[in-house]
């Protein structure tokens, strides 16, 4: 390695120091269609475009990484050390001093990760920190002026089974500002409550079981985050973010919902297929007229609870990250990012998170990227097989029943032919499908019985 291939090396921005807020603008810019400006976002697009490349082509995501450190990411901080040190394993014998300049980028990376306090850099205490120049000639870290940042209020009483999500909002002295304050004053800086409750042992199990025989794995999987929350006393209904893949037609959405009923917590469903953007998810930045906060922020307030859920539906058909609009993957990997400090554009403040119940449903795997995964319990859910279908009947008649707000009873019953017309063309297959089949079979029933006359139902 030559002197001057040296000097390009320490001048390869991913292995400096923290950059000015200009230079974080311009690598975002360089590297992302869309404007997205939050440190998780822009991590864990980095992320995205790490994945599965090597060596040079692993620099765009190595340039991002950065800029989301030197943004402040926590996680960033410490993939972008990870990083640096795989990149010096060969020059520890090729070139031992760039060896361990390298060595000691990487650390310096690490404890700034550690010394962050929140997902957004403070300046002012890395500058204390950072040498002047040491003996090797490894360049000191330049460090710009903060970010802009708000007043922190005083940490509010929070009684255990309650959680501040917004503690205050930024540029809260301009018109917009005291507009969202009285907009959204009833969960501004106050403890909302955690609803629901944990099942007792076995129902979660015996409870899907009934309703999606096919999925029984679903409920063993449930009952052992629910045996964990008893154990170490945590009463509050919430679960870690979970992403159920299966082909269509499996229930994968309605068992999402049956989940957030089982545990009495209120839930928003995000259709992520028919969205050409980040859609409903993300929230409306103050420079557009219909501004409003991110959706798990929006459902805290509509349901007055801390641990709302939230359903993306069709995960997997989403647009890409880095699309011109945003994307719904891109706006929930920065939610699952960082949850107790994720950056509402609205609100210009973190917000937590950290209580709200993700599901997520998608048909392929393959079709999303491995920050996905990372942060995901991935649970498989196959179709239904034609034993299930007297079941699968019976559950749809009282969905049919509920959803008209009448007795099971007084729906009309289908006959052995139509049963059996039903039957041949289920034979394991679509949930979907058998359901429209079926609430047409029922219309035909109806008609059938109307068209009886009354002596001969004597």
């Amino acid at each position: 390695m030559s002197p001057g291939q040296d000097e390009d090396l320490k001048s390869s921005i991913w292995l400096g120091e923290p950059g000015t807020e200009k230079e974080i603008r311009e690598v975002v810019a360089r590297h992302m269609k869309s404007p997205i400006s939050t440190p998780a976002e822009v991590c864990a697009m980095a992320e995205a475009l790490l994945f599965r490349r090597e060596g040079s082509e692993r620099n765009d995501g190595r340039c991002l990484m950065w800029a989301a450190a030197s943004m402040g990411s926590k996680r960033a901080c410490r993939r972008l050390a990870v990083e640096i040190e795989q990149f010096a394993k060969p020059f520890r014998e090729q070139d031992p001093q760039l060896w361990e300049w390298l060595m000691k980028a990487a650390n310096r990376w690490r404890e700034i990760g550690i010394s962050l306090s929140s997902s957004r850099l403070d300046i002012s205490k890395l500058k204390e920190a950072s040498d002047d120049r040491d003996a090797e000639g490894c360049p000191d870290f330049e460090f710009a002026p903060p970010f802009a940042s708000e007043d922190t209020p005083e940490t509010p009483q929070e009684p255990s089974n309650a959680r501040v999500i917004v503690r205050s909002i930024g540029d809260s002295k301009t018109m917009e500002g005291s507009q969202i304050i009285a907009r959204y004053a009833s969960i501004i800086g106050k403890p909302l409550p955690a609803v629901g409750a944990i099942p007792a042992p076995g129902v979660a199990a015996a409870e899907i079981a009934a309703r999606w025989p096919w999925a029984e794995h679903v409920g063993q999987r449930i009952e052992g985050r629910f045996a964990l929350l008893r154990r170490v006393g945590i009463s509050g209904a919430r679960l870690k973010p979970i992403l159920f893949v299966g082909p269509p037609g499996g229930g994968k959405t309605k068992l999402a919902r049956f989940i957030a009923d089982l545990i009495g917590i209120p839930a928003t469903v995000i259709p992520a297929g028919s969205t050409p953007d980040s859609g409903s998810l993300t929230a409306v930045s103050r420079d557009w007229r219909n501004s409003r906060p991110c959706a798990p922020v929006l459902a805290a307030v509509e349901y007055q609870c801390s641990n709302p859920a939230i359903i993306i539906d069709e995960l997997d058909k989403s647009v890409a990250m880095g699309s011109n609009n945003g994307s719904v993957l891109g706006t929930l990997l920065g939610m699952l990012g960082d949850q107790e400090r994720y950056y509402d554009a609205c609100l210009l403040t973190e917000v937590d998170l950290s209580w709200v119940t993700f599901i997520a449903t998608a048909n392929d795997l393959h079709r999303l990227p491995e920050p996905i995964w990372d942060r995901f319990d991935i649970i498989h859910v196959d179709r239904p097989r034609q034993e299930h279908f007297d079941l699968i009947v019976a559950n749809l008649r009282d969905a049919e029943a509920k959803a008209l707000g009448v007795h099971p009873a007084l729906l009309p019953m289908l006959d052995a032919v139509e049963m059996d017309t039903l039957r041949n063309a289920f034979r394991g297959g679509s949930l979907r499908s058998l359901e429209k089949a079926y609430r047409f079979m029922l219309g035909e029933a109806a008609m059938r019985e109307a068209r009886i006359p009354h002596s001969m139902l004597n």
